[in-house]
């Protein structure tokens, strides 16, 4: 920088040694004899005390006599300690005339103060050459040069100083030659040096900051600095004091550079280093805080090249290479001949100096990259607002660089004039009064002043720090611009470029990070090792020690170099020169070898390199395989067991190794069969370009080396916050490898066309090729499901744990592959249900919030996997398992304890909570009711049945066309055990089947709305005509002849004979025994009686027996027939009894029996109430706002604006939306559509909902399970907040058809093979009983795995077959969409760092209110950012909050084929964690069961049986026209 100037540090030295004094000539005691009264008298007179009736020195020869003697009395030995301090108190009260004039000051120094200062700062030099002496002595000596120090500081800080360029030289000379004097010899201790040290260089540092606001230093006198500090560079205090004058000049220039914003930004970030006293109550900032741009820019370069390169701090013969530690050492070197103690400390301290220089250099890089570019982006610098970077504001401008030819020489003689100057006025803003400090200055400087230019100068050509370095800060002059410099409120340039950085900081860096203990030749220092054995093992084991000693400040190079790669933004590109040596870098920081290394660098290499797997650096995949090896040495190992030095937590490093490690999941199918050359090979010039592609593992064969080193890192784990990033890890990992095989496996079954094509395709997704050891997709399910089961087992106390893997239980229920074992399923359920017992049974003090979520979490897992997985519910044992942790979770005890056996009737509902009770109830519901019917027929947009009473009146009006009744029955609603309504429509839907007992009922209950029409048939509908029972049955051909009666012989009863008799049948005597005489006349007439009746009953017989004689068989007469078809039949009341609903016992409410009641359907608001029902949603109902925003918007209006037409976006990000579900048309979705009616409040405003932004009806992707149904959905178009709630409720209120010019050219409304060029597309056979049939489902280009659009059902099958034609499919189905319960934000990124710019907070109020926990408000939406990186691979940023589901978490990177995919679970598992947190929030079932109560409460009657029986009986109908109007 300085190659051309001369060092002033020889005239410096000699200057100061050859000045003379005339009491030096006379004895010691002479000169003593005359300064005592002289120093006495002169302390009176700055007491302001007269000692005559004149002034003594009112004529400068006077003064320069005394000046002469107190000079003199400077070099008095220790023993005239008070003369020493008188000296010091009367040039003390001189040197204030420099800003202040006071009467006690001679008058010749009062008119001329820069004169009389010069000579007093040559002689106050004197005081400090060190002296002999007691202890005590030398800690009075300390203390008197501590206050000159002190005297000289307190100019420097002083407002109105007076000081000329000669003042401010002799300032310097004074300054520098005491800090060599002291400084440059080896430290001892106790020394006058030692005790100095701090305030000596502290004070030369502040001076140097205040000549540079007044007068700025020449290069001459910069070059002499730097030149003394690289002879200081053994003391400690120097790094010190250096960093915190470049801590406070950074920061004064970053508030230049970005504006106080940033800084604010940046204090607020490191408040932990902005706040240390070493930098907030540093006493450089008031002499930083005055300074302009341009000098702080110029004062900032200078300053931090003053102590030379850093790296010779790892050199202990380049430190000890200076004249006083020759003379120290006797004139020889380090090395050649023993130490002295002395010199043996300062080679003691150099490693700890070098860390403290290191680290000083880090602080200046997280300075200027900061964290937050949002606080950049618009910031421009220079004409045209050309955003500028570092390294362009250090090139050559028009007041900077004089040209060699043209620059003079300066002499070494003395300080000329010239060696200071005060900046051109061009550059100074006039609101800092630079012309003003200039002629205070002296005015005039140097014409063309050596001044490096660092304002914005678009004609300059590109210039970097680096090449200014190189060339001794030479350059050409360009002419002068005019032009305001920024201010401090504003920013000038955006966030400087990685190359400004490494131009800047790089060569010190890369230097030390690659340092292994070689000399500045590069020359190993062990072949310079004696030749005797023992003799080599000691200079090896001091070489190694070294080596362990730099390791230190070696550790906190490499992370400032993984920092500035780190902070990289998204597409710049670094210099292939800068990249490859540190590539190198990492490579020699991350092997470690426990002879030579401590482990701190391997430490920081790791926590410094997380983010460098996202930043698609060119060539950083060949570093791979070194990455696994160093992990490998931490993972696989326990906390307490890690072997090297660690100075962070291991578990910070465990996770920073973690999320390396979830970094390199996608590589090896993402590149398969790439080579990875070895690093060492590249390096090797000999290799040809064929042995390096013949060199190298593939990315496919680290495939099953991540995947055990992932198992591996799980057994050893401690951490809860690590174990659940390998838990999410484990999902990704599982869904890329199953996608990608069935990829694999459908495209080499004959899906990719011909041979030769088919081969390709094979190539390009890796082949068949795998290796030996490969593990099985089976396999790796189970060995999920295993490590799922081990975190819950060991890890049941920590919430975010169990829940990771519960999620991950819930994402691998979701997976179906032919493969899949059914065993592996059923140990998975049993392992939940184990949990789930395992948790209900812990004591009470351990009840708590989180236990409960994990109970819930688990239920839901349970749902997930009996519905996904019909097969498990057909094994005894697993059903057992399910049924009895559901009567668990609803009574909260077991029916079978070692106390008994309790039946369920007499237990009591005492759940261990309420969340668990109802969640325990929605999966009894889901086993009863959803289980094997799901999807329904109407598809699985549909919980249940899309039919309305007012259909089922109109079908049974229209299809009855031949005699259409002139009345038809109503629906008459019952309640049924308070808890369901049942609705019955009496009649036929068919002409042909009217005359059958025909009963259609609406079924609402708590999970679903069915709709069923039952009848009652005496033949199965397959084997018989449906009207054949209709018909009469003729009488079956008689016999020819009458059959003949047998006369049979009917013995009496009881049969005496073989009875033996009673003597109690004795007791009753026969009638003949009981006659008298008075009787007898009655008896008489009583037999006359019978035997007339016998008479006559004779005749008839026989009159008969002759008339059946003459009547011939058979007899047409007498031939039987069956009775009418009995058609006008209470099919409702027959319905109800076949159920047994009308049992008195259930009429009259017994305990244990069912009730049935009716309900007023008469009510006007009972229609209201049951549409209100059925807007209730059965499943859960959750909206992802899918947004893409381009490079730059900042603002919500900007990104709403842009979000149609979707033709202009990216084809990734269209391939993306089909992959999230299927692509749905809203006008005839049945299904939930993602928008809220917007409630209005008192005042008249919205409540809640979507706010100043609306969804426009358009094509939408919708996805839906058994339990969930979300909406992926695109807001636009911003207006006002009262238009956009008008056009949100007029949308959603009309019901007319989209208009077509809309939906045309949509690319959600096209098939994805029409936007991206064929790829080879991955398989996924849909879930059985997830509602997705193979043909649903397709694979995403691009996109992972899309589900194509679902065919919605036009008719409705009922329970007994009947076909029930639905209404107009340009319908909508749900007029009034039910509330979601929660949304996240997606928002696809074309620039990643614009997620820190994002305005989530606004966009968040724009869209949704979000409700808390115990109602209060969270501040944003959850959000998940996406970017594309170059390589193909997508890089997310979630911020979820209190929701931090998975898998995708923060800084996770996915390929394409799952990105849809996992975006999909992840958007559910936050859902589900965001219901599971709110302790109010009520499942969809609890919500319409106390709907239903609520309708109970006010529609029930109050009925007794009889009076019930009679409503039964009374026929209910309405007239046609009426009711179809």
């Amino acid at each position: 920088m300085y190659s051309e100037c001369v060092s002033l540090a020889d005239s410096i030295l000699s200057q100061s040694s050859s000045e003379e004094n005339v009491l030096r000539s006379f004895p010691s005691a002479v000169g003593r004899e005359v300064v005592g009264p002289v120093i006495r008298s002169l302390q009176e007179l700055v007491l302001g005390k007269s000692i005559g009736d004149t002034d003594p020195l009112s004529l400068p020869e006077h003064v320069q006599w005394v000046m002469q003697t107190v000079g003199y009395g400077l070099t008095l030995p220790l023993s005239e300690l008070s003369l020493l301090q008188g000296c010091v108190d009367v040039y003390q009260d001189w040197l204030s005339s420099l800003y202040f004039q006071k009467n006690t000051v001679p008058l010749p120094i009062r008119q001329d103060p820069n004169h009389y200062a010069q000579i007093i700062f040559s002689q106050l030099s004197s005081l400090f050459v060190p002296r002999e002496g007691e202890p005590r002595l030398l800690e009075d000596h300390a203390f008197l040069c501590k206050k000159v120090i002190d005297i000289v500081r307190s100019l420097m800080v002083v407002k109105g100083l007076n000081m000329n360029r000669d003042t401010w030289a002799s300032v310097f000379e004074f300054l520098l030659h005491i800090c060599d004097l002291l400084l440059s010899p080896p430290s001892q201790s106790p020394s006058l040096g030692t005790s100095l040290c701090e305030s000596l260089i502290r004070v030369l540092f502040s001076a140097w900051l205040r000549a540079c606001k007044d007068t700025f230093p020449v290069p001459n006198l910069w070059k002499t600095l730097r030149e003394f500090c690289c002879r200081w560079r053994h003391h400690p205090q120097l790094i010190q004091q250096w960093s915190e004058v470049m801590f406070s000049l950074s920061a004064h220039l970053v508030s230049y550079l970005y504006g106080s914003k940033h800084l604010s930004f940046l204090r607020q970030q490191n408040s932990s280093l902005f706040g240390s006293a070493q930098f907030s109550g540093s006493d450089f900032n008031p002499l930083i805080k005055d300074l302009d741009y341009s000098i702080t820019v110029q004062a900032w370069f200078r300053l931090l090249h003053t102590l030379g390169n850093l790296v010779d701090l790892l050199h202990p013969d380049v430190i000890t290479g200076t004249p006083s530690f020759r003379r120290a050492l006797g004139g020889s070197s380090v090395g050649a001949s023993p130490l002295t103690p002395s010199v043996q400390s300062c080679v003691d301290m150099l490693p700890f100096i070098f860390e403290e220089a290191m680290s000083a250099l880090l602080k200046q890089v997280t300075i200027f990259i900061g964290q937050d570019s949002s606080l950049n982006t618009n910031a421009k610098g220079g004409k045209g607002g050309k955003p500028l970077g570092l390294s362009a504001a250090l090139k050559p401008g028009s007041v900077g660089f004089r040209s060699p030819s043209v620059r003079r020489k300066e002499t070494s003689t003395a300080l000329s004039k010239s060696t200071f100057y005060t900046p051109s006025p061009v550059q100074t803003p006039p609101s800092k009064g630079g012309e003003k400090e200039a002629e205070k200055g002296g005015g005039g400087g140097v014409s063309e002043p050596f001044y490096i230019n660092l304002s914005p100068d678009p004609a300059s050509p590109p210039f970097s720090a680096l090449d200014l370095a190189a060339s001794g800060g030479s350059g050409t002059s360009r002419g002068r611009t005019t032009g305001s410099l920024p201010r401090k409120d504003e920013g000038m340039i955006g966030k400087p470029r990685g190359n400004s950085l490494l131009h800047i900081f790089g060569v010190w860096l890369f230097e030390a990070a690659a340092w292994t203990g070689k000399d500045r030749n590069g020359l190993s220092l062990i072949s310079k090792r004696p030749t005797s054995s023992v003799a080599d093992i000691q200079e090896l084991m001091k070489l190694h020690q070294r080596i362990k000693d730099y390791e230190a400040g070696r550790a906190e190079a490499i992370s400032c170099l993984c920092h500035i790669f780190s902070q990289l933004p998204c597409g710049e590109d670094v210099l292939r020169v800068y990249l490859s040596r540190f590539y190198h870098c990492l490579s020699v920081c991350l092997t470690y070898d426990s002879q030579v290394c401590t482990g701190q660098v391997l430490t920081r290499t790791i926590l410094g390199s997380v983010s460098l797997l996202r930043k698609d650096l060119i060539g950083f995949n060949i570093l791979i395989p070194q990455y696994l090896s160093s992990i490998e040495n931490i993972l696989p190992v326990h906390v307490d067991e890690v072997k090297f030095r660690c100075d962070v937590p291991v578990n910070k490093l465990r996770r920073a190794s973690i999320q390396i490690l979830l970094s390199m999941l996608p590589l090896p199918l993402h590149y398969i069969h790439l080579k990875i050359p070895d690093l060492v090979t590249l390096l090797d010039s000999v290799r040809t370009v064929q042995s390096l592609s013949d060199s190298g593992d593939t990315f496919y064969s680290l495939k099953n080396r991540v995947i055990k080193l992932m198992f591996a890192a799980m057994e050893t784990e401690k951490d809860p916050v690590n174990m659940q990033m390998l838990l999410h890890g484990f999902n990704i990992l599982i869904h890329d490898i199953f996608i990608y095989e069935s990829s694999v496996s459908k495209m080499m079954s004959g899906g990719g066309g011909g041979g030769e094509e088919k081969e390709d395709q094979a190539d390009c997704v890796g082949g068949t090729e795998k290796p030996s050891d490969a593990l099985s997709l089976n396999t790796l399910f189970h060995q999920a499901c295993l490590s799922a089961h081990f975190a819950l087992q060991n890890w049941s106390n920590d919430n975010i744990v169990t829940l990771a893997a519960l999620e991950l239980l819930s994402d691998l229920a979701r997976l179906q592959f032919d493969a899949l074992s059914h065993v592996g399923c059923r140990d998975a359920v049993q392992w939940v249900c184990e949990f789930i017992e395992s948790q209900s049974q812990q004591k009470p003090f351990l009840q708590t919030k989180s236990l409960h979520t994990s109970i819930v979490a688990g239920f839901i897992t349970l749902i997930i996997w009996i519905m996904e997985h019909p097969h498990l519910l057909a094994h005894e044992f697993c059903l057992a398992s399910i049924l009895r942790v559901t009567e668990f979770g609803i009574t909260g005890t077991f029916s079978k304890s070692e106390t008994g056996v309790i039946l369920k009737g007499d237990k009591e509902l005492r759940p261990i909570s309420g969340r668990v009770g109802e969640m325990a109830e929605f999966l009894l519901y889901c086993i009863m009711e959803k289980f094997g019917s799901f999807p329904s027929p109407c598809g699985p947009a549909a919980g249940g049945s899309l039919l309305t009473e007012e259909e089922l009146i109109k079908q049974l009006i229209t299809n009855n066309t031949k005699s259409p009744p002139t009345t038809i029955p109503k629906f008459r609603y019952f309640l049924i055990d308070n808890s369901l309504i049942l609705g019955l429509l009496e009649g036929s839907f068919s002409e042909e089947e009217g005359t059958l007992p025909t009963v259609t009922g609406v079924i609402r209950g708590p999970s679903s709305r069915q709709v069923w029409t039952v009848q009652l048939r005496h033949h199965p509908r397959s084997h018989n005509p449906s009207t054949l029972h209709l018909k009469s049955q003729p009488r079956p051909t008689p016999l020819a002849t009458s059959p003949s009666c047998p006369n049979l012989v009917r013995p009496p009863w009881p049969d005496g004979g073989k009875i033996n008799g009673l003597k109690l049948s004795g007791s009753i005597p026969n009638l003949d025994e009981i006659i008298d005489e008075s009787s007898k006349p009655l008896h008489r007439e009583f037999s006359q009686l019978t035997n007339n009746q016998i008479g006559v009953e004779s005749n008839i017989q026989s009159q008969l027996k002759r008339f059946q004689d003459q009547t011939p068989f058979p007899n047409p007469a007498r031939a039987l027939e069956p009775p009418e078809v009995k058609k006008n039949l209470d099919t409702a009341r027959l319905f109800l009894s076949h159920l047994g609903l009308l049992n008195m016992d259930h009429l009259q409410g017994l305990p244990g029996q069912p009730s049935l009641s009716l309900l007023d359907s008469s009510s006007l608001s009972f229609r209201s109430s049951l549409g209100s029902l059925d807007r209730m949603p059965t499943r859960y109902c959750d909206t992802v706002f899918v947004m893409y925003c381009s490079k730059g918007q900042a603002k919500p209006e900007e990104i709403l604006r842009t979000q149609l037409p979707l033709q202009n976006k990216s084809g990734e990000y269209i391939q993306f939306l089909h992959g999230l579900g299927w692509i749905v048309d809203p006008f005839r979705h049945p299904g939930f559509t993602g928008k809220l009616r917007p409630e209005t409040s008192e005042d008249g405003g919205s409540s809640h909902g979507i706010l100043n932004a609306q969804i426009p009806l358009r094509p939408f992707p919708y996805y839906a399970d058994a339990i969930t149904e979300i909406a992926f959905v695109t807001p636009t178009h911003y207006t006002s907040a009262n238009e956009s709630v008008s056009s949100v409720r007029s949308v959603e209120s009309s019901d007319s058809g989209p208009d077509s010019s809309s939906v045309s050219g949509d690319p959600l409304s096209l098939p994805p093979s029409s936007l991206l060029a064929p790829q080879p597309l991955p398989s996924w056979s849909a879930p059985s009983g997830s509602g997705v049939s193979k043909s649903q489902v397709t694979a995403g280009e691009g996109g992972g795995v899309g589900l194509s659009r679902p065919m919605r059902a036009s008719t409705s099958q009922s329970s007994a077959g009947t076909t029930l034609t639905a209404e107009s499919a340009d319908t909508p189905r749900r007029r009034v969409q039910p509330p979601r319960d929660c949304a996240v934000l997606v928002v696809w990124l074309e620039v990643f760092e614009d997620h820190l710019s994002f305005p989530l907070v606004p966009m968040s109020k724009l869209l949704y209110r979000v409700g808390g926990p115990g109602g209060k408000s969270e501040p944003s939406l959850p959000v998940l950012f996406i970017h594309k990186m170059r390589s193909g691979l997508y890089q997310i940023s979630a911020k979820t909050g209190s929701s931090p589901g998975g898998p995708l978490i923060d800084g996770m990177v996915v390929s394409s084929r799952c990105l849809s995919t996992l975006v999909r679970q992840t958007v559910i598992n936050i859902c589900a964690r965001h219901r599971m947190e709110n302790e109010g929030y009520s499942p969809p079932h609890i919500k319409r069961k106390r709907k239903i109560e609520e309708m109970s409460a006010h529609f029930g009657q109050r009925l007794t049986p009889a009076g019930l029986y009679s409503e039964l009986i009374t026929t209910t109908t309405v007239n046609v026209e009426s009711s179809s109007q």
